[in-house]
């Protein structure tokens, strides 16, 4: 698709900086990097915030687990707890998010 029509942009430093950082972690260049957040289509951004939300809410609950785990331990309780499955749950949740970010 020809491009003819041009927007002239005015950001701050820091805001400048994050649209460097994000298109170059994209290997795009940051007209096209701007294209792409505006012109997705509505419902593969619904996809993707759905995603982020169910994994948000899992990292949540793994935070919360750790706060309880440092608490009990804290106070000289003993645990339980298989922490190799503690350790694979956050990976998982880790991997995955990092996988919503290389997303286009």
């Amino acid at each position: 698709m020809k491009k003819n029509e041009r927007l002239e942009l005015r950001l701050s430093e820091e805001d400048y900086k994050i649209l460097e950082e994000n298109s170059t972690k994209f290997g795009l260049k940051k007209s096209e990097y701007i294209r792409r957040i505006c012109c997705t289509k509505n419902e593969n951004l619904e996809v993707l915030k759905e995603n982020f939300l169910k994994n948000l809410l899992e990292l949540k609950r793994i935070g919360n687990n750790l706060n309880q785990i440092s608490k009990k331990l804290n106070q000289g309780s003993e645990l339980e707890i298989d922490l190799n499955e503690f350790k694979g749950d956050l990976t998982k949740a880790i991997d995955e998010l990092k996988e919503m970010a290389k997303k286009d």
